[in-house]
């Protein structure tokens, strides 16, 4: 690896003037200098041109789209001009710590060659009262393409990618109405490993306005994904328990326990399904109202009259 390596970090927006300009700064306080912001406007109404004209450091690069393609075209917009050896992709309304880049970096140079992917934890943070409800911290390193068909490990702005395994990958997929950074990670885990930095380097802000945050189209995005790599999970009996379990769990909080009901039986019948799972089952028929409140509280945040995924 070049001692110091081109990192391309791609952030689309839209409408976001208010939050992008702290997803700028966090980038451009990086302590590895040698990077590219790429910001691609998806048609942006607001100020955001204003914006980034008043903003004159030479790595940050500014690209506006014609007209409103959705966040993983404007994404894939920016891989096409990316000039890195290296990339990850930061939203417009979350950021990354200074050292994020440098460490990263120094575990892909203390990692095997077949290492493409290399993430961190992150703090999920409430945005209007910037506190810190829920840390993930990273679990899997090595192939981990198994485990990662059952569920995402990691937020979209951890990971940093070598340039050559995201490019095989073949980008992000814009028939995904969400869960498109999980559908890109088992992509680029069917050919190389995955490793860590144990430090929290990243922030994900929770509010209202996120794609993450809706049920419906995180139901949907699930079916897609499970259906996408439905011949892979057959294989991986607990990785498609795992998928069907947290995909009844969605059923049930999106008021519709029949369906999480059909989920439960389908995750108990892979022989791979823990035992979490008939109480699951028993709760959805019996007390389903009572079920979905459980689930609410461990699947969802209350932030004033507002309730989110998380």
């Amino acid at each position: 690896m070049a001692d110091d390596p081109l990192v391309s970090i791609i952030t689309p927006t839209h409408n976001r003037a208010r939050v992008l300009p702290r997803a700028i700064a966090s980038v451009l306080a990086q302590t590895h200098e040698n990077l590219e912001l790429i910001v691609v406007d998806d048609c942006s109404t607001d100020r955001t041109p204003e914006l980034i004209s008043s903003m004159q450091d030479p790595r940050l690069r500014y690209v506006r789209l014609p007209e409103n393609v959705g966040a993983a075209a404007a994404r894939n917009a920016g891989l096409e001009i990316m000039r890195g050896d290296f990339a990850c992709f930061l939203d417009d309304d979350d950021e990354i710590l200074p050292d994020k880049l440098r460490l990263q970096l120094e575990r892909f140079a203390g990692s095997s060659p077949d290492v493409g992917l290399v993430y961190c934890g992150a703090s999920l943070c409430l945005d209007a009262e910037k506190r810190k409800v829920i840390e993930v911290q990273p679990v899997l390193r090595g192939a981990v393409y198994a485990q990662l068909l059952g569920r995402n490990y990691f937020v979209m702005s951890s990971p940093l990618i070598r340039r050559e395994d995201l490019e095989a990958a073949g980008g992000f997929d814009a028939m995904l109405s969400s869960c498109i950074d999980w559908d890109l990670w088992i992509r680029i885990a069917r050919r190389c490993e995955f490793d860590y930095v144990p430090d929290l380097l990243c922030i994900h802000y929770i509010h209202g306005d996120q794609i993450s945050t809706s049920l419906e189209k995180k139901i949907a995005a699930r079916e897609l994904i499970m259906h996408k790599y439905g011949e892979d999970l057959s294989r991986y009996p607990a990785s498609f328990a795992d998928s069907l379990r947290r995909l009844a769990i969605l059923y049930c909080l999106a008021g519709d326990p029949g369906r999480g009901r059909t989920c439960f039986r389908k995750a108990l019948s892979t022989g791979s399904g823990k035992n979490s799972l008939y109480a699951h089952l028993l709760l959805a028929a019996l007390a389903p109202s009572l079920h979905r409140r459980m689930l609410e509280r461990r699947f969802t945040l209350e932030v004033g009259e507002e309730r989110f995924l998380i």
